[in-house]
């Protein structure tokens, strides 16, 4: 737009001036949806800096999904850049998964707090088979619409990955795994719980990370057996009914680091005779999600409000142009009956 001049401070960093001058011009409007930005080649001459400056400018424009790279037009204003809708797009099923209805609680905080702040929440699902397909033709054509200011996926698998790849430039494209566990913590926590309650011979079925899960009982002063990784039902299931099947003392309490293996591990225990409560049983679990057992179980719980202030602090960080980083969800200890509680 010819009429948009930026005034170059050499005091100041240059990308920083023209991707402030820029983004002040679309968000005031001056610049609309589908306007077409100068070329590298034209900027470099107007303003006399170098390609590099103005490319950095640029990619930090498209980072913050103001701008967009047009086939046969060039650098344009996003359609989206006016849109107060938040698309949240999952990379697989949920509805009707228990080790997946976390998702659907954090999207329904999403709604919820966007509503609070004026703006709405779109659901992008996959087919009952599991294919995204339809789901990358309805995004497609959404963003190009300009329907959506950024995209939020979920439950990300490696399929979510391949159909968001046409999209990145186009919209600011949130990391699938915007939130963690704090694995440490969570072990320090259960491990340390189970002491308390005299238990001696704890055995520890791990998620995922062994290194966290031994810095975990180092923390608690605890020494116990490390078995695992597991976090679907029927990994729970092999690994304690293995451990109960082999010769030796069998652990007088357990600490199951995920809430999907802890079903299969429940039942392995109740197989093998192993009584919640006498045996103690201590699991990773979300708030919210039911866990089936015949006494209240002692949880190690997080909250899926934190997972949904993590998804918004990283989806604002990067509309911002700040500095994006995962956010890190500390566990709370929830005292059921499991350990030989009493009320």
């Amino acid at each position: 737009m010819s009429e948009l001049q930026a005034t170059v401070e050499r005091s100041q960093p240059l990308y920083r001036q023209l991707l402030e001058f820029y983004s002040q011009a679309i968000d005031s409007g001056r610049l609309a949806p589908g306007d077409r930005l100068p070329t590298t080649q034209q900027l470099v001459k107007q303003y006399g800096v170098s390609i590099t400056t103005i490319q950095g400018a640029l990619d930090q424009l498209r980072q913050r999904g103001l701008v967009e790279r047009v086939p046969g037009r060039g650098t344009v204003v996003s359609a989206g850049v006016r849109s107060r809708t938040w698309g949240v797009v999952f990379g697989e099923p949920i509805l009707g998964s228990p080790d997946r209805r976390v998702y659907a609680l954090v999207a329904d905080l999403l709604a919820r707090r966007l509503a609070g702040r004026g703006g709405t929440l779109r659901i992008y699902h996959p087919d009952a088979q599991g294919r995204l397909d339809g789901t990358a033709i309805d995004l497609a054509r959404d963003i190009g619409a300009g329907l959506l200011r950024v995209l939020l996926p979920l439950a990300s698998t490696t399929a979510l990955e391949r159909t968001l790849e046409p999209l990145y430039g186009r919209i600011p494209v949130t990391s699938g795994r915007v939130w963690s566990v704090d694995q440490r913590a969570l072990v320090a926590l259960g491990a340390g719980h189970l002491r308390a309650r005299g238990f001696r011979r704890p055995a520890v079925l791990a998620c995922a990370d062994a290194a966290s899960v031994r810095q975990g009982l180092a923390d608690a002063g605890v020494e116990a057996e490390v078995l695992g990784p597991a976090n679907t039902e029927r990994a729970g299931f092999a690994a304690v009914s293995a451990r109960l099947g082999a010769a030796g003392d069998a652990p007088d309490s357990w600490l199951v680091c995920d809430d999907n293996a802890c079903r299969g591990a429940l039942m392995a225990m109740l197989w093998h005779g192993q009584r919640p409560g006498a045996t103690g049983l201590v699991t990773h679990a979300n708030a919210g999600i039911d866990l089936p057992a015949p006494i209240p179980l002692t949880r190690l719980e997080c909250d899926p409000a934190d997972m949904a202030a993590a998804v918004l602090a990283v989806a604002d960080a990067q509309l911002a142009g700040a500095p994006v980083e995962g956010v890190v969800v500390a566990p709370r200890l929830v005292v059921g009956a499991s350990c030989g509680e009493t009320a």
